[in-house]
């Protein structure tokens, strides 16, 4: 399955936007991606009826985390 001859694959973004620089970690579009994480973190224990601040800090700072990562990654794109 070789397809039409001569086609050219599809690309989701041009070179020349790949060779732009990386954002800066203090981007407020990620700070605000890392807040979405903690608002998570806070829907999470009101969802599962824990107290709001005090439960679960480890898992707040994991949303966080992991929404700034991502964050990161999909604004580099």
């Amino acid at each position: 399955m070789s397809g039409r001859p001569g086609r050219v694959p599809l690309k989701f973004l041009p070179d020349e936007a790949r060779n732009l620089p990386p954002p800066k970690l203090t981007d407020p579009r990620l700070l605000y991606i890392g807040f979405m994480g903690y608002c998570s973190g806070l829907m999470d224990n009101a969802l599962r009826r824990r107290p709001l601040l005090s439960a679960g800090l480890h898992r707040q700072l994991l949303y966080v985390t992991s929404f700034v990562f991502i964050g990161y990654y999909l604004l580099k794109r």
